[in-house]
């Protein structure tokens, strides 16, 4: 009798150790399933989240992000007004020139992807303070309107430079333009009526002439002229 109960013990101490080790392999199995693939869930290095810029990409050069650029000048120096928007090469950085409240040029320098002013206003080296003054009473659109009229004249462009002057007793926004094609074109709009009007000479920036034509002598003064007492052959 009691080897029977002992028997019946030790068939009880077994299945509990079978069931306890069970139960430990089917939390490793768990374990294991939760455990994340190497590689897997994560971001590859060099991939960005969506939505988020890779750091130096440079600005498309579009009327949004000329405002931004010019709306950071404008806040460095209170009451101001954009006179100049130069971009550098790589569109990274543009220098901004702004006729302050007490008719001084002053510099601003703004990071295009964000928008920042990069250093404190200096004062600008170039430009003519009284002549800076006068144009900026002489235009009624601002440096916002301009780049809108300029850009819409060159569908797909990216504007680089952009600078008030005055031609032929007529106040206007020049800008420069990298179009589609990867060309610069200049574009000048009437700083009082807000119209494109025709670049002076019809040059474009690197001075040749529409078609790529050189001006000079026709194709008939060019004709060697034939020699007298000679009849055509």
């Amino acid at each position: 009798m009691s080897q029977h109960r002992g028997r019946r013990l030790f068939a009880v101490l077994a299945i509990a150790a079978l069931a306890t080790g069970c139960g430990g392999g089917s939390e490793q199995l768990e374990n294991v399933a939760a455990t994340e693939t190497p590689g897997m869930g994560t971001e590859s290095p060099g991939m960005t989240s969506p939505g988020m810029e890779s750091p130096g990409t440079a600005t498309p050069g579009g009327v949004a992000d000329v405002e931004k650029v010019g709306q950071a000048a404008v806040k460095a120096v209170p009451n101001g007004t954009v006179i100049k928007m130069d971009a550098d090469d790589e569109g990274k950085v543009w220098d901004v020139t702004v006729l302050d409240e007490d008719g001084e040029l002053q510099l601003v320098k703004i990071d295009a992807q964000s928008g920042k002013v990069t250093a404190p206003p200096t004062a600008a080296q170039e430009g003519d303070k009284a002549e800076a003054k006068q144009l900026a009473e002489g235009a009624k659109i601002d440096y916002a309107e301009a780049a809108e009229k300029i850009l819409a004249d060159t569908p797909g462009g990216r504007l680089t430079m952009l600078e008030l002057a005055k031609e032929d007793d007529k106040v206007v926004w020049k800008g420069e333009v990298t179009d589609e094609q990867g060309e610069e074109r200049e574009v000048r709009v009437d700083a009082q009526s807000g119209e494109v009007v025709p670049t002076p000479g019809g040059e474009s920036p690197g001075g040749e002439s529409p078609g790529g034509e050189e001006p000079g002598a026709t194709p008939e003064e060019t004709m060697e002229p034939e020699e007298p007492g000679t009849s055509p052959s």
